[in-house]
């Protein structure tokens, strides 16, 4: 989906630079891997590390308060991994003596990932042995445990949530020591076991991010400055970091677009950003980010790939922070010299996507059903898509599974809900196929609750409405896109995802191409998911990997890459592997809009100060647009109706009483 920085590190298959490099194929795979770790900064997936404390323990001891410890356990996602569903221990803190009241110090080190549903389990133990590794679960007297999801910790603006603890019989069981590492691990249990509903205390889980070195990058604007440079010949720069205990043991990192050298003119290289951490050899270590060294190293571009070495410099970071500073390569076996110019150098903080959750970014769901005719048989064997026999149904897995990671960060889990290519009754409609129509049944207040809301509504509409011929898309996206911008307009920092579940036949793709193009601008990711065996070439051209999307209409390219298309039979029976394909690049675009707009994570706490406001806005916003879909859509017999009800102008009509004609169609 293209490059996950902000200041794009150069693709050495792009700007024409050969990655086939002979015998130094090696150096080439550890630029690879370089280039991996460069990308990780903004992707879906971070280390965290967790924090405990409890109060209110009961007193497990006679004579003295409870002697504690906590044990973290993950439920197993992957089925390479073993038995999908079991608790396996990913750590435990120490043993806090004599207090009903623990704060431990040990952290736990977890691995997030955005696109999983994450689930975790806190149990507390009443431990004799103070010796932390002589402590068995069977020796310990169990406590209570609370199970939450990790995706629902991160979206807390606190960094912190605290769960009630219950005693749960089959817990009380001890666990059971583990093969090969010796971990612990805890099976699921099949059957839902008998739980004391007293609470047993309370556990305070708080979370961080495990960053290595400073969260910084470095940032350059370097020229080339004097020396015998060859006129009208391309150059780059390759950086790379330097082992401390072995200045010869170096690895390459970054890796500059070529530029052509005019000696009448500046030659400059821009856009050199590079993360700190991509200069350790050792993740977590702890040093001076001004003594980091690294090398310079100059080349001459060849086509064929057999880049010429002109000449390199060692230095370090603070060096570089001098700026404006000339600086001599080291020529070996040449008279010539040459010499680079620090035009600019700056370290900078760069933001996470976790920045902004915890400051309060709201991450809304939008959601669209295609109810096109071709869903009869784009299923297996020639079957109808919207079965009503739900295990068969992969509109209805797919919707739950995406749905449960994105509310996660959606506080009010309000999801507008719609749907297109229906025949909706034509008494109401211009035409009897609508591609826009809420499937509540009230377009002015198309929201439906979680999850089980958007599942209740669309088993509602497979069982009550028919499916259309033409399926056209935009003017969804239209729709939607107008809400957004709305919401834009009055400062609500929100970031949308737009959800489409679709057979992929739609026959207005220039349209369609407009509105993707046209939602570049908001604060928008537009995911699709293909459902069935039908053609999907048209969405696989939405999203554009390798090149932006081009609007003929407004003859204007699309700002970012905001699509993201995955195929549901790829992905089929194994759901975690559909949301994490579908999702995972959902992170990276709300950085790019966010950083594009420089909008701060210090901005989202508007969205905390102003409910009102948001209130207002996402109402008035809904009820602007419902009133063009009235004038437009609404059939002007229908229309007149109305009207003719003593309501002069259609901009006075009151929308919280008006319900569309379509309730009866869906029987709602």
């Amino acid at each position: 989906m293209g490059a996950c920085c902000t200041n794009r590190p150069i693709n050495p298959v792009e700007e024409g630079l050969n990655t086939h490099v002979g015998p130094n194929k090696k150096k080439r795979n550890d630029l690879d891997k370089a280039m991996n770790l460069l990308f990780k900064r903004n992707s879906s997936s971070m280390t965290l590390s967790l924090r405990f404390t409890a109060r209110e323990l009961p007193t497990m001891d006679s004579g003295s308060k409870t002697d504690s410890f906590a044990v973290i356990y993950q439920s197993n996602t992957d089925p390479e991994q073993g038995e999908v569903g079991k608790w396996v221990e990913v750590g435990r803190t120490e043993v806090i003596m004599n207090t009903n009241e623990p704060e431990f110090i040990k952290t736990v080190q977890v691995e997030y990932h955005f696109q999983e549903d994450q689930e975790l389990m806190v149990a507390l133990y009443d431990s004799d042995k103070f010796n932390d590794e002589e402590i068995s679960l069977e020796d310990s007297e169990y406590i209570g445990q609370a199970e939450f999801r990790l995706q629902t910790l991160v979206s807390n603006a606190d960094r912190e949530i605290e769960f009630p603890l219950f005693s749960k019989k089959s817990s009380q069981e001890g666990g059971k020591e583990g093969e090969g590492e010796g971990e612990e691990e805890k099976h699921a249990e099949e059957e839902t076991k008998e739980e004391d509903q007293t609470a047993k205390g309370f556990v305070k889980v708080h979370f961080e991010e495990d960053l290595s070195c400073t969260n910084q990058d470095l940032k350059l604007v370097i020229s080339l400055h004097e020396g015998n440079f060859a006129e009208d010949k391309a150059y780059f720069i390759e950086i790379e970091k330097v082992n401390p205990d072995s200045a010869e043991k170096t690895v390459s990192i970054f890796k500059t677009e070529k530029v052509t050298f005019h000696s009448e003119s500046l030659t400059q290289f821009k856009d050199i950003n590079i993360p700190l951490d991509c200069f350790l050899f050792i993740k977590n270590t702890v040093i001076n980010e001004k003594e980091i060294p690294l090398k310079l190293v100059v080349k001459q571009y060849i086509p064929s790939g057999e880049h010429q070495k002109i000449g390199e410099i060692s230095t370090t970071i603070g060096d570089l922070l001098e700026g404006d500073s000339e600086i001599k390569l080291e020529v070996k076996e040449s008279e010539n010299t040459f010499s680079l110019k620090i035009e600019e150098s700056e370290l900078t903080k760069v933001n996470s996507f976790l920045d902004y959750i915890t400051n309060g970014c709201q991450m809304a769901l939008v959601a669209g059903i295609s109810f096109g005719a071709s869903n009869k048989t784009g299923g297996p064997d020639g079957k109808n898509l919207h079965s009503t026999e739900l295990k068969d149904n992969y509109y209805f897995i797919a919707t739950q599974q995406i749905g449960n990671i994105l509310l996660n960060f959606d506080s009010d889990k309000q999801v507008p809900l719609y749907g297109f290519g229906a025949i909706i009754d034509e008494r109401y409609y211009k035409t009897n196929v609508s591609n826009c129509f809420a499937l509540n049944g009230n377009s002015f207040r198309p929201e439906v609750f979680n999850v089980a809301g958007i599942q209740a509504y669309y088993i509602n509409a497979i069982n009550n409405i028919e499916l259309g011929e033409a399926t056209l898309l935009a003017p969804m996206l239209q729709r939607w896109n107008e809400m957004v911008s709305f919401e834009v307009e009055n400062n609500i920092r929100k970031y949308y995802t737009f959800l489409i579940l679709t057979d992929g036949a739609i026959q207005d793709k220039d349209e369609t191409i407009e509105q993707i193009v046209a939602s570049t601008k908001l604060p928008v990711s537009v995911i699709i998911v293909g459902i069935g065996n039908g053609d999907f070439s048209d969405m696989e051209f939405l999203d554009s990997d390798g090149s932006p999307l081009f609007c003929q209409k407004t003859q204007t390219f699309a700002k970012r890459d905001n699509v993201q298309f995955v195929k549901y039979s790829d992905n089929k029976g194994d759901t975690q592997k559909l949301a994490s394909e579908t999702l995972q690049e959902l992170p990276r675009q709300m950085l790019e809009y966010f950083e594009g707009k420089e909008i701060e994570p210090k901005d989202m706490k508007l969205n905390s100060q102003n409910n009102e406001v948001k209130d207002y806005s996402s109402h008035k916003a809904m009820q602007l647009i419902s009133n063009e879909f009235f004038k437009t859509q609404v059939n002007s017999d229908k229309r007149q109706e109305i009207l003719t009800q003593g309501i002069a102008d259609p901009d006075t009509i009151d929308y919280e009483s008006l319900v569309d004609g379509y309730q009866n169609k869906l029987k709602i």
